[in-house]
C-alpha cells in the first residue's frame, strides 16, 4: 500500500528525531565522528521533509 505524503513526512520526522537523539548521545560520549554521521542523517531527513512539503503544497495549489 502506497503511503500518503503526510505519512512519508511523519516517517522522516521520526527518523530525524532518532538521528538527533543518537547525535546527542554520541557527542556526550565523545564520539565525534559518529555524532557527525548522525548529524548528516538528521540533515538528510530534514531535506526529505522539505522536499515532500514543497511537493504537497504544490499539489494543493
Amino acid at each position: 500500500m502506497k503511503k500518503t505524503t503526510a505519512q512519508q513526512i511523519a516517517d522522516y520526522q521520526r527518523g530525524a528525531a532518532r538521528s538527533r537523539a543518537l547525535q546527542l548521545r554520541m557527542q556526550a560520549d565523545g564520539q565525534t565522528v559518529a555524532a557527525e554521521i548522525a548529524a548528516e542523517s538528521v540533515d538528510a531527513n530534514l531535506d526529505a521533509i522539505n522536499t515532500l512539503t514543497a511537493i504537497e503544497q504544490g499539489d494543493q495549489q
